[in-house]
């Protein structure tokens, strides 16, 4: 209010990179991006639905090693939850269908199948697995905005 900033202040010249990152830093998320994000639940259980069609209303589980690694909605209604030793889900839910998951083979293809999908849209700025990415659509909306009536 009415006070000055006396600090010395360099000038745009005499900034290294971060210096003026930090200047520049308003605390505020960047809103310049827009970057969405996708995670696909129930990824490997979903592979299996979609190989299997007759699998979707069946509680199934996904096995690696001495696991239930993940499992499908119906599943998880009947209460097994993944990461679940198999001898503790099948108590739980004796109806439960394991499928072996340790041929990671159709679940890469899977993962390559939706990001190329997404890869329409955008470039992956980050990803986590082979079932969580986020795309930055910036350009895209850019391209909407741009081509839109004024």
């Amino acid at each position: 209010l009415g006070m000055e900033d006396d600090s010395p202040r360099a000038s745009d010249e005499e900034l290294d990179e971060d210096e003026a990152d930090e200047q520049l830093d308003t605390g505020l998320p960047d809103a310049s991006r827009v970057i969405l994000h996708f995670d696909v639940d129930c990824f490997y259980a979903q592979r299996e639905e979609i190989r299997d069609p007759s699998l979707k209303e069946k509680p199934i589980g996904i096995t690696q090693k001495y696991l239930v690694v993940t499992t499908n909605y119906k599943a998880r209604e009947l209460g097994v939850q993944k990461m679940t030793n198999i001898d503790e889900a099948l108590k739980q839910c004796p109806e439960l269908i394991l499928l072996p998951g340790e041929d990671l083979t159709p679940y890469r293809d899977a993962s390559k199948s939706i990001y190329k999908t997404l890869a329409r849209f955008g470039t992956a700025a980050e990803r986590l697995g082979m079932d969580e990415v986020w795309v930055d659509v910036t350009d895209r909306c850019k391209a909407v905005v741009d081509a839109a009536p004024s």
